[in-house]
């Protein structure tokens, strides 16, 4: 049998946003301490970014120190920021994500994480609004294709 993480997210009615809840650590440990868990953020998932995006509160609380620079694009524009390797633990599953790269970049207040399309091209993303209620679901490794037209035809024929 084929082993995959995967988290699901369930919203009482239809939702314009994808948020969900992960754990962050530098990438050289999934543990603080033994017996401490990581701190807990709030995230949004984004098909429009390319890239994953973390908040200068994270780095502080992290005392992260960065491994690199970049440019990135944002819609306040062009911007140099600094670049940091960590590990994500999506909840409330614990599908753990390690050695990410991820930038530093302003996100909407209550938001500390941006999971870009390098994260969402992991593995399979789907949204479904059946019933007017928004379900998100997330797994990784990628397990097959998600086709909707070949799953109607395959059902018309």
């Amino acid at each position: 049998m084929f082993k995959y993480s995967a988290i699901t997210a369930r919203y009482p009615r239809k939702s314009l946003s994808v948020k969900t809840e992960l754990r962050v650590g530098i990438a050289s440990c999934l543990r603080v301490r033994k017996g401490s868990v990581l701190p807990k953020y709030s995230a949004i998932w984004d098909t429009g970014a390319t890239n994953s995006v973390i908040t200068r509160r994270i780095v502080d609380q992290l005392k992260l120190n960065p491994v690199n620079k970049a440019i990135s694009h944002g819609v306040t524009g062009e911007y140099t920021t600094d670049v940091y390797l960590i590990n994500m633990i999506l909840l409330p599953n614990n599908l753990t994500l390690q050695n990410v790269k991820v930038t530093e970049g302003k996100l909407h207040k209550g938001v500390d994480v941006l999971l870009g399309m390098d994260i969402v091209t992991l593995g399979d993303f789907a949204i479904t609004n059946a019933e007017n209620r928004t379900t998100f679901s997330y797994r990784v490794p990628s397990v097959k294709e998600i086709d909707f037209v070949g799953e109607y035809s395959e059902k018309s024929s």
